[in-house]
């Protein structure tokens, strides 16, 4: 087998190693607030709040590269549920500075303790992933100064990027989520599943992947076996060629960050452990 032939099995088992790391770590989030669910931006401002004590609304907007207006709006909507605190900056009475008031500080302790559980559960995946693509783990950096939220959210930003790398060929080919991708990934790596297969092994629910079967059979990307119309838990599914070469797309462009997905990864594992080990 040619080097890259190799290269690219890898990348796309590395892939599957990925999927299943992110519907793990997709379920952690802090408590809802009066019954509404925080949204991905509301998780960032509380993590960044943590981490510098308190900021003002511009230097959150520029810690996390979201435009201020997006950052102003959210802020609101934690300051209305009591998540966050606001008080004129005593140096300066023209700024206001922002902190986690004692109920955000509780969502985020929470938050924090379904982390670490989360995070035991992928460290098997983690190493997996190390194995495959024959990294050598002294060689990873670990951000040994930050806190596990910090790498999580680090961790989020790569994967955004990646996601940003892909999107545009998806786009073309009518490719419109992560399940979606993920089942692409899945069948690449095995050469055919069933659909209750792809679904256990991705740990989310059958329904979601017979969705996005029949998306991706409608778009001639997902061959569904016994040429039905629509596939059910039994069907075997295979990727069309132009669904392996998208696959393959993805592979080679995970690639060029798969060691900036090791670092993080390796970081917040470290990091979870060493939470761990303080509160027990």
């Amino acid at each position: 087998m040619l080097p890259e032939q190799r290269s690219i099995r890898a990348l796309a088992h590395a892939l599957v190693l990925m999927a299943r790391i992110t519907v793990r770590l997709s379920r952690v989030s802090p408590p809802a607030a009066d019954g509404v669910e925080y949204t991905n931006l509301m998780v960032r401002i509380l993590i960044a709040l943590d981490a510098t004590g308190g900021c003002t609304p511009s230097e959150l907007s520029d810690r996390l590269g979201v435009a201020r207006s997006a950052i102003s709006r959210t802020l609101r909507q934690l300051h209305t549920r009591g998540i966050v605190s606001r008080r004129v900056d005593t140096k300066d009475m023209r700024y206001v500075r922002l902190r986690l008031s004692a109920k955000g500080r509780r969502s985020l302790d929470v938050f924090v303790e379904s982390a670490v559980g989360a995070v035991a559960d992928i460290e098997p995946l983690v190493d997996e992933m190390v194995q495959t693509l024959e990294v050598a783990r002294d060689g990873l950096e670990v951000r040994e100064d930050a806190t596990l939220l910090e790498a999580l959210d680090e961790l989020g930003e790569t994967g955004a990027r990646f996601v940003a790398d892909v999107l545009p060929r998806e786009t073309e080919l009518g490719v419109g989520n992560a399940t979606q991708r993920f089942v692409l990934w899945v069948l690449r790596d095995g050469g055919s599943a069933t659909a209750g297969e792809v679904a256990a092994l991705l740990g989310i629910e059958p329904t979601r992947v017979l969705a996005a079967t029949d998306q991706l059979h409608a778009l001639d990307l997902v061959e569904v076996g016994s040429d039905a119309a629509r596939a059910d838990a039994s069907s075997t599914l295979t990727a069309t060629p132009t669904g392996a070469a998208l696959a393959d797309a993805h592979a080679e462009q995970f690639g060029l960050h798969a060691e900036a997905f090791l670092s993080h990864l390796h970081s917040v594992c470290r990091l979870a452990r060493r939470v761990s080990v303080t509160e027990g």
